[in-house]
């Protein structure tokens, strides 16, 4: 819970100045506070503001979710200053989570964390950002105030008169502030906005502490060692007592014994105490360290080194607190913050498997490809097609008994039919009419033995590993010509470890090592493509997983299913003929089932197939950064 209280003084300069409150969920706020001489602007900017925040900013992923949010505002920002001339736009947009608290700013902002006794400025006096481009973030005491203003306050206002103005009235602490302002004559537009947390767990009233204290006592006295103390005193009061000289010197020696044991363990107690308090400051200034290394990384996060190294201290810091069993909620919250960030650093977004984006529903069953044409879904299992997959209907499934003995292990649309690949190096034909039919080859005995098949124009590409060749069959009817190898004999060398292909024009080649190569036709040419930026997962973490890559002639980007997760692309041309490099633009992570194969509709729409059916991914790129939709 909190109180806010806002201040607006717009009377001496064109300069705009407004501050807004969203209540986003139970126990979440966002608050925006901004300045600018461009009125309207401010308007639409607020309202986008709006627009990328509610319902998109949630309880459990708030980081991630007001992170996200920034980028489409900085999108709408960067279009602003492109479009007009350089001005000055002050804005600061924070997030309250119960305690949590989140910020973000640009230009000349400044927020301070306000307690009894101390003032931090929280933002950089030399900031001067255009963009908004990390996220802070504090957890807050009871009766801790955050202000911010659209101005740096210690311009105007001293620390002194913070801590004088400190009060649990928030109206109280910011009407200090404004007879201050008021009375400095600042001849300035200016918006603060404060708050006071408050905390749910009550304070300890003096009576409470009192009733504390003689819990305690009673606590002490209670116990079965003091009571047997006591009791054997008496006891061997009343027994001695006619030998009286005797009973001075067993209680002077037992009162020295008692004296000696209480003090010994006073002792004991206090340096321990001071022992764990030690340990305790020792280990608090470790955690400000992983929190300072932290925020290093988040500001860092475009050099890779420099992000590397904090990410590494914070991550041996954040080792040495579990080590000790302490700050356990920090920790975890900083382990948390520390995955999130790595995932920003390598532009990786999370799909949430939600019934809305859900296409389609199977049931169990081996699942091979999902294709589309004419406009339509299709699903191949190992025997059978199921189509068409239309939202709302049922789909029908037509199995090919002849193969009982083989199944389909690859498939691939051409023209207004399907050509399959069977286990035993055979080719299907399944048409739109639903007729499944083995297709001949002509000129040539059999079929190459090939696991993989793709199709560009009227053709088939069959790639043989154990050949490491890429072999062409154009049709004729309903069969086809007999192969026409692609890759020369010297080539073949080193084209072995091939794993999947993918044609726009010209064939990109994924091998086992990741790396990719570009082949051409005409003119005959093999062109090793650099991949740039490459993330710090770019690497196999488990081979049993589905490995492949899509592209076509109509698309801007090249897709590789690796890990359960996609990873996008960019060519460094828009010619095909021309592709020397691929540029790392982002991935997507997949929660929680394994993908089987995946379709891009669009550049900006994908069809994932899983295990238990389909579901549809939007996302797009904005100033070549990946964002889920």
């Amino acid at each position: 819970m909190h109180e806010t209280n806002t201040l607006l003084y717009e009377d001496h300069s064109r300069l705009k100045v407004a501050s807004r409150i969203l209540n986003l969920w139970t126990n979440i706020n966002l608050f925006v506070v901004w300045s600018s001489s461009d009125s309207s602007f401010l308007d639409y900017l607020m309202n986008k503001v709006v627009d990328y925040s509610i319902d998109r900013i949630s309880k459990q992923n708030t980081y991630k979710d007001f992170s996200n949010a920034l980028e489409h505002i900085n999108s709408v920002l960067k279009t602003w200053n492109n479009d007009t001339e350089w001005e000055k736009m002050n804005m600061v947009i924070w997030v309250l989570n119960d305690n949590e608290f989140l910020f973000s700013n640009i230009w000349k902002t400044s927020c301070y964390l306000v307690k009894k006794n101390n003032v931090i400025e929280i933002t950089d006096k030399k900031d001067k950002k255009k963009e908004f481009s990390f996220i802070s973030n504090w957890d807050l005491e009871h009766n801790d105030i955050i202000t911010i203003a659209t101005k740096r306050l210690f311009n105007f206002l001293s620390e002194s008169d913070f801590i004088d103005s400190y009060s649990k009235k928030i109206e109280t602490f910011n009407e200090s502030i404004n007879g201050i302002i008021e009375w400095e004559k600042i001849n300035k537009n200016i918006a603060i906005s404060s708050f006071s947390y408050k905390s749910k767990k009550a304070k300890l009233t003096v009576v409470d502490n009192w009733s504390f204290f003689q819990t305690l006592l009673f606590k002490i006295w209670d116990n079965d060692i003091v009571k047997k103390i006591i009791a054997l005193y008496l006891i061997l009061k009343e027994r001695l007592m006619e030998k009286w000289k005797l009973v001075k010197i067993v209680l002077f020696l037992l009162g020295i014994f008692l004296a000696i044991f209480l003090l010994f363990k006073i002792i004991d107690g206090t340096v321990t105490k001071e022992d764990n308090s030690q340990k305790i400051e020792i280990q608090k200034e470790v955690l400000e360290e992983a929190k300072v290394s932290l925020r290093k990384a988040s500001e860092s996060i475009k050099n890779k080194d420099i992000f590397n190294l904090n990410i590494k201290n914070a991550e041996s810091r954040i080792a040495d607190l579990e080590k000790e069993n302490l700050f356990a909620n920090d920790v975890s919250r900083l382990k948390s913050e520390i995955a999130q960030i790595k995932k920003t650093f390598n532009w990786i977004e999370s799909f949430e498997e939600s019934d809305e984006k859900k296409m389609a529903t199977f049931k169990d069953g081996k699942k091979i490809k999902i294709l589309w044409l004419n406009k339509k879904i299709y699903v191949v299992w190992e025997k059978s097609i199921t189509w068409p997959i239309i939202e709302w209907q049922e789909s029908k499934t037509y199995t090919f008994e002849e193969i009982w003995d083989d199944s389909f292990v690859d498939a691939t649309p051409l023209l207004n039919s399907i050509s399959l690949v069977t286990t035993k190096w055979q080719i299907v034909t399944f048409t739109t009419d639903w007729n499944f039919s083995f297709t001949d080859v002509l000129g040539q005995d059999a079929w190459t033995k090939s696991s993989m098949i793709d199709s560009y124009a009227s053709n088939i590409y069959l790639i043989s590993e154990a050949d490491k060749q890429i072999y062409k069959h154009k049709k004729s009817g309903r069969s086809f010509w007999k192969w026409t190898p692609y890759l020369k004999k010297e080539d073949q060398q080193w084209m072995d470890n091939m794993i999947d292909i993918a044609i726009d024009g010209g064939f990109y080649i994924l091998k086992k090592d990741l790396s990719f190569v570009k082949f051409f036709s005409t003119p005959y040419r093999l062109e090793s493509l650099v991949v740039n930026k490459a993330p710090e997962n770019y690497a196999v973490e488990d081979p049993s997983l589905p490995l492949k890559i899509k592209t076509r002639q109509e698309l801007n980007y090249v897709y590789m299913l690796m890990n359960n997760k996609i990873y996008i692309f960019k060519p460094n041309s828009t010619r095909y003929q021309d592709t020397k490099a691929l540029n790392y633009i982002g991935q997507i992570e997949w929660r929680k089932f394994q993908i089987t194969d995946f379709y891009v509709k669009f550049d900006w729409e994908l069809m994932i197939l899983n295990e238990w059916g389909i579901y549809k991914m939007n996302f797009e790129v904005t100033d070549d950064k990946l964002l889920l939709r």
